[in-house]
């Protein structure tokens, strides 16, 4: 595993990187190009076509394991993204239509792994008795992790395969709370990929089917990652191109939403401080707002006219008149209301729903920015929990916004507008909105470098990984980062000096 994580490493030598890759293609890989395309009879491929699937389903069980045992499958996608793209060997002369069909038996014997991974599901269904509960929990989330690591990579996949996954969206998988969360958790990404590759009569079954009614039971049973799994899952099938506003996919979507905000327009009033309420109170409005954060994440609509006026004219509209087009207006009026309460734990919950807004609608963040929201909340004088949950947000937001264009998801949802004309299309003017973001993080440049020498070590820490993330994205002079940061520094040393230990200390607790 060490190997993966040198390998993916951006800052590694390029010829240990290309050592460590031939490393895992030579374990791994090293049959790949006999499921290419042959001119060989069928006959004479008997044998070594047995051979080869002997040696996969052994690779299967060797991934399972090294996922088991690793700390994030993020290497492993790495490594299987570099083979789906061609990128197996080091042959810089080899010829396009050599690659092309180098890509193509990658993918098949991806493909193959993949079948032998939902084999071994099987199998695992079949003597789970054999399992302790620790042991089955353990073994059933390595076998998803590894699921999900081919669905990322290429989830064409897992197209044929998904249906053996959704009854684990029961949660009743009979393993304990911890690993019930990560099943759900894992299944729901699986889904959320393979949901691209959807035709109309698969949106149609699944629209039929209890897999609606699942999802909106995890968002009520689950933690903050799985319930924000099943609402994008929930949220890509409801509006995927194959729906409409009037499939059960997107009713239930709406009504999920309208639940949560019903919630939060009753408690709203209900106390200035949540800390002095009861907990169950307190988590329920959490709950609430990152639920409605998440859906807002991936609100998409061609009517956003409502979304292009001020902030001062969003307004928290009755929960029957609410509607997926006035949802983000609507959600954010509300959140605001949040932000405003004394304690900062419910603020924090607000900032991160509001970052959900954001992240759909970059043109909102702007107006925040420049109505000085956002800087007050990364002040000296905002709680330093805000302070981190800012930090945290913004580069969740960028890196989000990356994700998006690198994976070319920002390419398909820009072919499937029909407003985006050919000039358009050229100009690059069709997503100017995501500049936005980096726009933003910019403005607030000086803050940033100032935050450097924050008192707080984890605020420091978040403040150093937004500026790294800025700096990567080519937003930044690193001239001018080495030069702020110094310069702070200095002042942070001089600081610590007259401050005694006990105010620097005040909210070490919370950090």
């Amino acid at each position: 595993m060490k190997l993966l994580t040198q390998a993916a490493n951006r800052k590694e030598d390029d010829g240990v990187r290309d050592l460590i890759h031939e490393t895992f293609i030579s374990l791994w890989f090293a049959n790949y190009k006999s499921f290419g395309p042959k001119k060989k009879s069928s006959a004479a491929l008997v044998t070594p076509l047995r051979d080869s699937n002997t040696s996969v389903g052994d690779t299967a069980r060797q991934m399972v394991e090294v996922v088991a045992i690793s700390s994030s499958p993020k290497h492993l996608t790495y490594l299987v993204q570099e083979m789906i793209n061609g990128k197996g060997d080091n042959c810089e002369e080899k010829k396009a239509s050599q690659r092309k069909v180098d890509k193509v038996a990658a993918e098949q014997y991806c493909a193959s792994i993949v079948a032998c991974l939902i084999e071994q599901l099987l199998v695992f269904e079949e003597q789970r008795d054999s399992y302790s509960q620790a042991e089955a929990g353990s073994y059933l989330v390595s076998l998803l992790t590894t699921l999900g690591v081919f669905s990322e990579s290429s989830p064409l996949l897992l197209k044929n395969h998904y249906d053996s996954l959704l009854h684990y969206l029961k949660a009743d998988n009979g393993v304990a709370m911890k690993c019930e969360s990560l099943v759900v958790s894992h299944v729901c990404k699986i889904l959320s990929h393979v949901s691209n590759c959807l035709n109309d009569t698969d949106i149609l079954r699944l629209g039929r089917g209890d897999i609606s009614q699942d999802l909106v039971k995890i968002t009520y049973k689950f933690g903050v990652s799985a319930s924000g799994a099943a609402v994008e899952t929930l949220a890509k099938l409801a509006t995927h191109s194959h729906s409409d506003e009037n499939s059960p996919l997107m009713k239930a979507l709406v009504k999920l939403a309208k639940v949560f905000y019903t919630h939060l327009q009753k408690m709203k009033d209900a106390s200035n401080d949540f800390s002095k309420t009861k907990e169950r109170e307190r988590n329920n409005v959490h709950r609430a707002l990152s639920v409605l954060g998440c859906i807002c994440r991936h609100h998409e609509t061609e009517n956003a006219t409502v979304l292009d006026d001020d902030l001062e004219s969003f307004i928290a509209v009755a929960p029957s008149d609410l509607t997926w087009d006035t949802l983000p207006s609507a959600c954010f009026a509300l959140f605001r209301e949040y932000l405003g309460k004394i304690d900062a734990g419910t603020r924090c919950k607000a900032i991160r729903a509001m970052a959900g807004i954001f992240s759909a609608h970059p043109r909102i963040l702007l107006d925040f920015q420049q109505k000085g929201v956002l800087e007050e909340i990364m002040s000296d004088s905002a709680h330093p929990t805000l302070q981190l949950e800012s930090l945290q947000c913004l580069r969740e937001i960028l890196t989000t916004e990356e994700l998006r264009v690198e994976s070319g998801e920002a390419n398909r949802q820009m072919e499937s507008k029909d407003g985006v004309t050919t000039s358009k299309r050229i100009s690059g003017d069709q997503d100017g909105d995501a500049s936005l973001i980096g726009a933003c993080c910019i403005q607030n440049a000086p803050r940033l470098f100032e935050m450097t020498s924050s008192l707080y070590p984890m605020v420091r820490l978040h403040a150093l990984l937004l500026i790294d993330t800025l700096l990567r994205q080519g937003l930044l002079n690193p001239m001018e980062v080495v030069r702020y940061i110094k310069l702070f520094h200095r002042n942070y040393v001089f600081q610590t000096t007259r401050i005694s230990h006990k105010s620097c200390c005040k909210y070490d607790y919370v950090l």
